[in-house]
């Protein structure tokens, strides 16, 4: 799964406090803030942030949703 996300969201602050507190290492998380994850989230069409993709291809936006998918899932994260 890739969590795309940037600096200056509000929700991806609330993604990622989420994410430190439950210790969440595999998941891929991309900083379109970055050259290269601005190559990536152009590559996989995502308009906003925080979006999470999962490795079927679904698409979640929004700290509320991307959480429960979180929560309903086992994932650790992974920094790239």
């Amino acid at each position: 799964m890739q969590l795309f996300t940037r600096t200056q969201c509000a929700d991806c602050r609330l993604v990622a406090r989420w994410l430190e507190r439950h210790a969440v290492d595999n998941l891929v998380q991309v900083d379109v803030d970055t050259v290269d994850g601005a190559a990536e989230s152009d590559f996989q069409d995502v308009l906003s942030t925080p979006t999470l993709i999962d490795d079927g291809g679904a698409r979640y936006t929004g700290a509320e949703d991307i959480v429960r998918v979180l929560k309903s899932r086992k994932v650790r994260r992974v920094h790239t």
